[in-house]
């Protein structure tokens, strides 16, 4: 599997011999450093352990909190209902139209 982002290259398999046949590939091909584990990539924090990937927004969650002032509020376990069926158009008024337009074209780097 490979994706390709801008200038970013993930790229994964159940091979160790053919991963590192394809980077040294690349690296034949293109200008590119090889950085390892991945450890962050479009808002997601990656941690990695033998047999095991954890992924969470633990950092972006942090960073929108600290950009509107909310990081004293008052935290809960989640911010849904849980086994809620989500549908686009529900007949329910929009609300916070503005707040979500920035923060769906907000990004951090």
């Amino acid at each position: 599997m490979v994706c390709l982002y801008v200038d970013d290259l993930i790229y994964t398999g159940t091979s160790q011999h053919m991963i590192e046949e394809f980077t040294s590939a690349m690296i034949k091909e293109f200008e590119m450093t090889d950085l390892g584990l991945m450890k962050y990539f479009l808002g997601i924090q990656v941690k990695q352990s033998p047999g095991e990937i954890f992924i969470s927004q633990e950092k972006y969650t942090e960073d929108m909190l600290k950009r509107f002032h909310m990081t004293t509020c008052k935290q809960i376990s989640t911010a849904m209902a849980l086994n809620e069926k989500l549908q686009r158009n529900d007949g329910a008024e929009k609300s916070m139209e503005s707040c979500t337009e920035v923060l769906s074209g907000h990004s951090f780097t």
